[in-house]
């Protein structure tokens, strides 16, 4: 079974073929302790990981560099580029966690359920709306369900791709969605859109609460649509007419207070509440009518939102949209963010390539 392992994926991939065909054999002796090797499906799962894609990828890259080198197998130069590449490898696969919830294991061993199989060859995140409350927010008690990633080498991956000749749209496609996972936790964090925040940059040290920024935000829009359905001023309506009902009873009932006090209340509290609608009305109006600017806490996660799910919809996604939601995130009102250099660069790439879909 290793040897049909290994030449499953030799055969894929002509630069590990004929003089390289030996050395990548034994490249690839990490396929013996990972999966169940007596069940062909769950390998054909595993060799269409991210986890394997990446792998492949940088052993292409190492392969690559050799040969521009005229560095032979047996060269020991070779083990050198191995080598590096083989640390940045287990830099960009290994240190990237996927919260547990995520990766929610069925009463079967990874190796006993597909399903299983292919979650643990994830390295992109695939969590569902809201996703900063998935990433950073807690319940008491428990631990964050921060999303970690190597940035310094994922970016380094993603360059050393850029820089060589091999090209891929299913490499393109999971650069996008790590670069994406990276940016969209910097920008909770730097942000501070999270209820809880880690102490001195210890993810899992002591968790300081903060302000909720989102919270305060949810709460305003919430009220400013309460006000144009007429949920609010039905609310003060009726907190009024009780008002306006226990005065004139007070006032007919209570020997020292005037029988008119009960109807001069009413009039003024019945002033006062149309004023306040259309105070409230104006104001939810132009409140909605400029959502970018109101609610900017709310209108950066909605962009970030976009351009996450956007490129986890299963293939074809156009190219033009991608660059179109990455702009439109990263020119956010009222926060300055960098979209990483490296995914503006594969995006034009992609481009300059002439792929219209991914």
């Amino acid at each position: 079974m290793d040897d049909l392992i290994r030449n499953k994926i030799i055969s894929a991939n002509e630069e590990f073929q004929g003089l390289w065909q030996k050395r990548i054999s034994n490249q690839l002796s990490w396929w013996s302790s990972e999966y169940d090797r007596d069940n062909e499906e769950f390998i054909d799962i595993a060799l269409n990981s991210e986890m394997t894609k990446m792998q492949i990828l940088l052993l292409k890259l190492a392969v690559h560099e050799c040969n521009n080198k005229e560095i032979h197998p047996n060269d020991e130069n070779s083990n050198e580029i191995f080598d590096k590449y083989d640390e940045l490898a287990a830099d960009v696969i290994y240190s990237s966690h996927i919260p547990e919830e995520d990766r929610y294991l069925p009463q079967n061993s990874w190796e006993d359920d597909s399903w299983g199989v292919a979650q643990r060859g994830r390295l992109a995140s695939n969590f569902s709306s809201p996703i900063v409350n998935k990433i950073v927010n807690i319940e008491e008690g428990k631990r964050p369900n921060i999303l970690f990633h190597n940035r310094e080498k994922i970016t380094e991956a993603a360059t050393l791709y850029l820089k060589s000749k091999i090209r891929d749209k299913e490499i393109d496609h999971l650069f996008l969605k790590l670069l994406s996972d990276i940016e969209i936790i910097a920008c909770i964090e730097k942000f501070g859109m999270s209820k809880y925040f880690a102490q001195d940059d210890k993810p899992w040290g002591k968790l300081l609460k903060r302000k909720d920024l989102i919270e305060e935000e949810e709460d305003s829009l919430s009220h400013h649509k309460d006000a144009l359905s007429g949920i609010w001023p039905m609310k003060v309506f009726i907190w009024f007419l009780g008002i306006s009902i226990f005065t004139i009873i007070a006032s007919n009932l209570v020997f020292f207070i005037p029988n008119n006090l009960g109807d001069f209340v009413s009039i003024i509290l019945i002033i006062i509440w149309f004023w306040d609608y259309k105070r409230d009305k104006k104001a939810a109006t132009n409140a909605l009518n400029n959502f970018e600017t109101s609610f900017p806490t709310l209108n950066l996660v909605e962009k970030m939102e976009n351009f996450y799910f956007l490129i986890r919809c299963p293939s074809p996604i156009p190219v033009s949209e991608i660059r179109k939601e990455a702009k439109v995130w990263e020119d956010c009102p009222g926060f300055n963010v960098s979209i990483p250099d490296s995914l503006k660069s594969l995006i034009t790439d992609m481009e300059r390539r002439g792929v219209k879909w991914i």
